[in-house]
């Protein structure tokens, strides 16, 4: 009687220590992009942190305790070698090849990011980034740092108190050309996009409105 016990109680207790082991961390590792910065590959994942590597190993894990404690964060790397991590709400950055983490101060700590664009336009070593987000009063906003993300500046606010359109800015791309677009949602349902473009680092915006979402998508 004691080995049938044993038996039917062996089977079920090994599978949930190995799914116990798997979920660690959320599950297998979800790459949310591949960047290349001086030689390095730089795999950021959800919940395992960032793999760092080459095509040819070996490979070392910056666990995602030591990032910040957004399991869902999107990591993004300037020419500088400066990384970006973001945070709810806020942006972490690492100088060091993502040893360590610091917190970013500002109106940048109050911002769900949803986008960051490192600038090439200066340079191949610029340290300028451009990133959008929404925070508390602001439903979209663009800034930039000249400064690898020492300090933030607010280069086209999307503040209902300045219009009051309802904004939710999507995520921004740079051209090859140096022109920056942001695509931006607005209407009361956030049912037409419209795109933002400057050409002169942000002192002038061009407005294109865009083919609006259809019902239920």
């Amino acid at each position: 009687m004691g080995s049938r016990v044993r038996r039917r109680w062996a089977l079920p207790l090994l599978l949930v220590l190995h799914s116990s082991a798997a979920l660690g961390h959320g599950g297998a590792p979800l790459t949310t992009r591949a960047q290349r910065q001086d030689g390095r590959l730089y795999l950021p994942t959800q919940y395992w942190g960032i793999f760092v590597g080459s095509d040819g190993g070996p490979w070392r894990w910056i666990c995602d305790e030591a990032i910040n404690d957004f399991a869902l964060r999107e990591v993004y790397s300037g020419l500088d070698g400066t990384l970006y991590a973001t945070a709810f709400p806020g942006l972490h950055l690492s100088r060091d090849g993502g040893c360590t983490f610091t917190a970013v101060g500002g109106p940048v700590s109050r911002l769900l990011i949803n986008g960051l664009w490192a600038d090439p336009t200066l340079g191949p070593r610029s340290r300028r980034v451009w990133l959008t987000g929404t925070g508390e009063g602001i439903a979209g906003a663009l800034y930039r740092s000249d400064d690898a993300g020492q300090s933030f500046t607010a280069v086209h606010p999307l503040d209902p108190a300045q219009d009051p359109t309802p904004h939710l800015a999507r995520g921004l791309a740079l051209a090859g050309d140096g022109r920056l677009h942001v695509l931006v949602d607005e209407g009361a349902q956030q049912d037409q996009p419209v795109l933002y473009t400057t050409r002169d680092g942000g002192q002038r915006f061009a407005t294109t409105a865009l083919m609006p979402l259809l019902a239920g998508v």
